[in-house]
């Protein structure tokens, strides 16, 4: 997944119970995520730490 600089992007999971707001500026990504039935997340990345994420998180999904 690539972001542009200031570009926001919502994401659900597949049951609806959680949402994810990524939002990019400059080199730093801010991943807020919003639980239906626990507290809310949030996390402040580097760009590059979260494009590897990302690939981690592709490459798991792929093996199932």
């Amino acid at each position: 997944m690539h972001l542009k600089n200031n570009q926001t992007i919502k994401e659900k999971n597949w049951n609806d119970t959680a949402l994810n707001i990524i939002t990019r500026k400059n080199n730093l990504v801010t991943i807020k995520t919003i639980y239906r039935y626990a507290p809310t997340k949030q996390i402040t990345i580097k760009y590059s730490e979260f494009k590897r994420w990302r690939k981690d998180i592709n490459n798991t999904i792929e093996l199932y």
